[in-house]
């Protein structure tokens, strides 16, 4: 591998990797890579990972055996999209190395064991915050982490306080939002009332929210976005003709 000087892209994903070191260094030359796949293996330490070098911008780990990120990860200067899903994190202070030196605009840490907003890094350029199955109880940190954040799925989570979940409206240009399976799910009309309080909101929960002619005739959600197509196709299907 070390003479594919010009390889961007490569998959190791569902090996049976433990970890990285000495396999990785063959890497060491292959100074164009944009996209690694180390998802599905049974890594639980990261050592190493600076034989990358510089130009990872996509990096996938999830599915492995993370207990905690290793300093390496803040020599990935260029990384855009991190997908740290499905280990057993309960910090991500490892990646306030990266802060106002990388670009990173999209985090996946769903299925983990966060519990804590101070474990998480203030990320300027992050946009998406997937986050799905941890232990966070409140949301309204979240603004003072990512200020340019657009989409966020704390779904399944533990947050229950209606005021707390209100606050978002201070992010300007927020567009997707999933809070199912968190107490606050449960309260009456929630739904309906976020999203008009909310009001650059397009998705929530997965569904689409439409708006028309105002917040006086706002529309609850309606059908989930993925399975649109396939109503609308059914609909055609169950047309009796003649």
């Amino acid at each position: 591998l070390h003479v594919l000087r010009k390889l961007r892209e490569i998959r190791l994903n569902t090996n049976i990797m433990e970890k990285l070191t000495p396999g990785i260094l063959k890497l060491s030359s292959c100074r164009n890579l944009e996209f690694v796949d180390l998802g599905g293996n049974q890594l639980s330490t990261l050592a190493g990972l600076e034989a990358l070098g510089g130009s990872i911008k996509t990096l996938i780990l999830r599915n492995n055996n993370l207990k905690e990120l290793h300093k390496s990860i803040g020599q990935l200067p260029k990384l855009e999209e991190l997908d740290l899903g499905a280990n057993r994190l309960t910090s991500l202070k490892e990646l306030q190395k990266l802060c106002n030196k990388m670009n990173i605009s999209i985090l996946r840490v769903d299925r983990n064991r966060i519990c804590d907003w101070k474990n998480v890094p203030r990320l300027d350029s992050l946009t998406e915050f997937h986050a799905s199955n941890n232990r966070f109880s409140t949301i309204e940190p979240i603004m003072n982490k990512f200020k340019d954040v657009d989409v966020i799925d704390l779904s399944d989570n533990r947050v229950s306080d209606e005021a707390d979940v209100f606050k978002l409206q201070r992010i300007d240009g927020l567009v997707s939002l999933s809070l199912s399976g968190n107490p606050i799910s449960h309260e009456e009309k929630i739904a309906e009332r976020l999203c008009k309080a909310l009001k650059t909101l397009a998705v929530y929960d997965g569904y689409s929210v439409s708006r028309f002619g105002g917040d006086d005739t706002f529309e609850p959600p309606g059908l989930p976005l993925a399975s649109a197509d396939a109503t609308n196709e059914n609909k055609e299907n169950s047309t009796s003709y003649g």
